[in-house]
């Protein structure tokens, strides 16, 4: 039962306030929530469990630690005359806190309070990409549930932001072994401007061109749609879970590349090829001054996957694409989009490149999956439909590797077609490793 809820300032004051371009990570995001109005997918939630010594104050106190220290979480937009807006830091500045008291702290309690924080999206021209409440009994801070906007970090900056709130609320010294003198966004944005980023750039376009040589236009029928046209099937398979990582170290690859080979060699299947150009996300992450940068990072890079010979043969050779493709993860989105479009016009069509693989590994699953029995047999269902969305097709490896989804555009791949993709992919994963 709630005894009260009430909001209270977490205060930031005498930080850097400063302005200028978005990166090219904050770019690539805000087009995908500008475009087709799809921030709640782009939008972390998590639900941390406090250590059993925290207080509300504490909690406040660790949340402006963070604030201070991470400034895409201190972030505005401003509109520009033409082109993306721009983003403006805040020196000083509150955020609210939403604190719940309830004699129960429990899972009821907690929803409820997880509600009150992410019941709407942002509004990035005035608000903090940032909201937070914590849930108490009597001095005790129980639960904390953090909402970031995709504008302000990615799942990999989520988890080094919780690792920083847990390591305050430790009293650890070192933020758990965290390089806070990594690049800020406006740095990040200044690097990618320099003479050193605009070569980086050119390189991954020059490699993007040469991708898309091998993707065909899309020639797919429209058929009628589902209502809403966009739906997203998951798949949970305790199979695929054992199998793709077993297959990974046999091969001496990793789990994600095991099952790109398996999206690349179902799709290919299913369009008649025997080469596959998908799009996989690179975390960008692969330097130390990056490494521990809480903002937006990840770009997707297109790779090539040639799909004769044994599963084995196609995994490993997905595996060395990727890693080739990774370099070259930091590009101007808007020009990549135009050279997409550009190589299609030349060919006559739109190209067939809207399949995009993304793993996601889990926010908070050890805590909220605790308890729960193992699945025995796989099974399928609907997690969710919207009438917008930004690709055709889109396969989300959640939780890797055991709950893998596909997103996919109803107009062009019927409903019966999304589990089917999924049975493959699982049965493909399955068979190949004992084989």
């Amino acid at each position: 039962m709630t005894v009260r809820a009430e909001q209270l300032p977490v205060q930031v004051r005498g930080c850097r306030s400063r302005s200028g371009p978005l990166t090219y990570g904050q770019a690539y995001i805000w087009n995908s929530i500008r475009s087709q109005a799809l921030e709640d997918q782009h939008n972390f939630h998590m639900n941390i469990a406090l250590p059993p010594h925290s207080t509300p104050a504490d909690v406040r106190h660790a949340l402006s630690v963070l604030l201070s220290a991470h400034e895409s979480l201190r972030a505005t937009l401003r509109p520009e005359p033409s082109g993306p807006p721009s983003q403006v830091v805040a020196g000083d500045g509150e955020l609210p806190l939403t604190v719940v008291e309830s004699d129960h702290p429990g899972p009821a309690a907690l929803a409820e309070l997880r509600e009150l924080v992410t019941g709407q999206g942002f509004d990035h021209y005035r608000e903090w990409p940032i909201r937070v409440g914590v849930l108490c009994s009597g001095r005790r801070a129980h639960w904390l549930v953090l909402m970031l906007s995709h504008l302000a970090s990615d799942a990999s900056g989520a988890r080094i932001l919780r690792r920083h709130l847990l390591s305050v609320l430790d009293g650890a010294p070192d933020a758990d072994g965290i390089d806070l003198s990594c690049r800020q966004p406006l740095e990040q944005a200044a690097h990618e401007r320099s003479p050193d980023g605009a070569r980086g750039a050119r390189r991954a376009l020059d490699y993007w061109r040469h991708q898309l040589q091998e993707v065909p236009v899309f020639d797919r029928p429209a058929v009628e749609p589902g209502q809403p046209r966009f739906w997203q099937g998951l798949l949970e398979s305790p199979g695929l879970g054992r199998a793709a990582p077993a297959l990974a170290e046999r091969a001496g690859i990793s789990t994600y590349s095991v099952l790109t080979a398996a999206v690349a060699l179902v799709l290919g299947r299913l369009a008649g090829r025997d080469r596959y150009c998908l799009a996989v996300m690179c975390s960008n992450r692969h330097t130390p001054t990056l490494r521990d940068s809480v903002m937006n990072l990840p770009q997707r890079v297109p790779l090539t996957v040639d799909l004769t010979g044994s599963f084995t043969d196609i995994a490993r050779r997905a595996h060395t694409a990727a890693l080739n493709g990774y370099r070259f993860g930091m590009y101007d989105p808007a020009a990549a989009r135009a050279l997409i479009s550009s190589v299609g016009e030349q060919r006559g069509g739109v190209l067939d490149f809207a399949t995009t693989f993304n793993a996601l590994k889990p926010l908070w699953r050890d805590e909220e999956q605790a308890g729960r029995p193992p699945a025995s047999a796989s099974s399928f269902h609907w997690i969710r439909k919207t009438a917008t969305d930004i690709e055709r097709l889109r396969f989300a490896d959640y939780f890797a590797p055991d709950r893998i989804a596909l997103y996919a555009d109803t107009s062009y791949y019927p409903l019966t077609e999304i589990e089917s993709c999924l049975r493959d992919v699982e049965r493909t994963v399955v068979q190949a490793e004992v084989a």
